[in-house]
């Protein structure tokens, strides 16, 4: 119905558009006035108003009614909630009985399927009434189905507590490699995610792909090189820990280069090189580590390694 009354007045103004065309395009010596109670009007000036008036209107009209041709109808829609269903959900949370508002809002849900706050909340009410398989398989069916707005850290907890994050993350991953744009907010809680389970190379893609769609303003880009540096720090120690050592020492070098005041590339670089039988190497890591950050403990590991040298004096150091 609303599509339709868009319609409607986008034809209407199309109208009005073209009969003040042709108004204006009477000869200029064409002298016609209307009355508007005691004051009489030139034709011309109302034509004028018309016809800026049908301009905006137009305009609007035909924005409204790409945006509607350009949605997909499966795809969920942020919608307001009623007032009923405000209520229902404040009320239960408020006493605790939440049984009542679940079922206010299933019934809102099927009469507005594509409504994507009751869907939340829908499944929200499953999970805290313990219906963790339901909204499970609520949360696997809808997934295709989540616009954009939605891929938020919101609906990403939301995956969590029904044990699907994963899913969560590879669902927003797949979009992002396949072009679509996404929110700011929406890269860095996935960086967030595969930082803390140790996906650290998947990270780095998500900000240079974030780097890439948004170029950052200068004081977000030291936030953002500051995240990437820790990402590729913690994927070198980890890179060492896989014996993957040629790799791990180039992540370091990277870290160095740009934070060479930080202690942290020092001693996964010692690390790295102590286990693949480079003393000496080893060493000059952590002395150029102990000029560069004063850290004492870098100097102490220097002495230590230089002590378990055959033929040096434990202490001589």
């Amino acid at each position: 119905m609303k599509r339709r009354l868009q319609s409607v007045g986008f034809v209407a103004m199309l109208a009005v558009l073209v009969a003040a065309a042709a108004w204006l395009l009477l000869p200029a010596d064409l002298a016609i006035l209307i009355g508007v109670g005691d004051w009489t009007l030139p034709t011309l000036s109302v034509v004028a108003v018309i016809f800026a008036a049908g301009v905006f209107g137009g305009a609007y009209a035909l924005r409204t009614l790409q945006i509607g041709s350009g949605h997909d109808p499966k795809m969920l829609l942020p919608r307001l909630l009623s007032k009923k269903v405000k209520q229902a959900i404040d009320d239960g949370y408020r006493s605790g009985e939440l049984e009542n508002a679940r079922t206010v809002v299933e019934h809102e849900a099927e009469l507005a399927p594509n409504s994507l706050g009751l869907q939340y909340w829908r499944i929200r009410l499953l999970l805290d009434t313990g219906r963790s398989e339901q909204a499970r398989r609520e949360l696997v069916r809808l997934l295709a189905l989540l616009p954009e707005v939605a891929l938020t850290i919101r609906w990403s907890a939301l995956y969590e507590s029904a044990g699907e994050q994963e899913m969560w993350i590879r669902n927003v991953l797949d979009r992002i490699r396949d072009g679509q744009i996404l929110r700011r907010s929406t890269f860095r809680e996935l960086v967030r995610l595969l930082m803390e389970a140790n996906r650290f190379e998947e990270g780095l893609e998500v900000l240079q792909r974030l780097r890439a769609f948004d170029p950052p303003a200068p004081e977000e880009d030291v936030e953002l090189t500051e995240t990437e540096m820790t990402l590729r720090i913690r994927w070198a120690k980890q890179l060492g820990d896989e014996g993957r050592f040629d790799q791990a020492m180039r992540e370091v070098k990277r870290v160095r280069e740009r934070f060479s005041g930080w202690s942290a590339p020092y001693r996964v670089g010692f690390r790295c090189l102590k286990a693949q039988g480079d003393s000496a190497g080893a060493i000059a890591m952590v002395l150029a580590g102990f000029r560069n950050t004063g850290q004492p403990d870098l100097l102490q590991a220097a002495e230590i390694e230089i002590g378990q040298r055959p033929g040096v004096r434990r202490g001589a150091f």
